[in-house]
């Protein structure tokens, strides 16, 4: 499909690609029984009328554009030679992976909250935002040299674990609660 918009209900029976913009407007986008993927390659846009439950699907940007989302998504991937910019905040329960091309919080700064594991190949912009790991007792795991501006995980029994031989770079405040053992 070119451009979707969502104005009633729709449960996929297969994956689907935009290749343009995703909008919805009113009504529901269910993955939730299939977790078929979904592949977007200009904007999201959800204008806060409609919901999107994501079971454990993976959102892929493989385009430019804007996400700008009211909901929590399971994985997002960015795998384009473009840029995804953010238009609202972005919470993932599950990964954010940033394969190739750039996500970029945008100059509003907006915050990014990942569940699960940061893996980055691409380019991020962090800009002035922060990127907070949450979802106690899911371990996160850190891969590729990041530099964050600020870095934050204040959930209770929340394991990090950062790769190996790869340098992660907090411009601005780093933030963590633990415990000893």
């Amino acid at each position: 499909f070119e451009n979707v918009t969502l104005a009633g209900v729709v449960t996929l029976g297969a994956a689907l690609d935009a290749d343009a913009t995703l909008i919805i407007s009113s009504g529901s986008l269910d993955v939730s029984g299939s977790n078929f993927g979904v592949t977007v390659g200009g904007s999201w846009t959800d204008t806060g009328a409609g919901t999107f439950t994501e079971g454990t699907g993976t959102v892929t940007f493989d385009g430019t554009g804007t996400l700008n989302a009211n909901e929590v998504f399971k994985n997002i991937t960015v795998n384009t030679s473009g840029t995804v910019t953010l238009g609202a905040a972005l919470d993932a329960d599950g990964n954010i992976t940033i394969t190739s091309g750039t996500l970029d919080v945008s100059g509003s700064n907006f915050g990014i909250t990942v569940g699960g594991n940061w893996a980055k190949s691409g380019t991020f912009t962090q800009r002035l935002g922060t990127v907070t790991f949450d979802t106690a007792g899911t371990t996160s795991t850190i891969s590729g040299s990041t530099t964050f501006f600020n870095f934050t995980s204040t959930t209770a029994l929340k394991p990090l674990t950062f790769t190996a031989g790869k340098t992660q770079t907090i411009s601005g405040a780093f933030t963590i609660t633990g415990t000893s053992g």
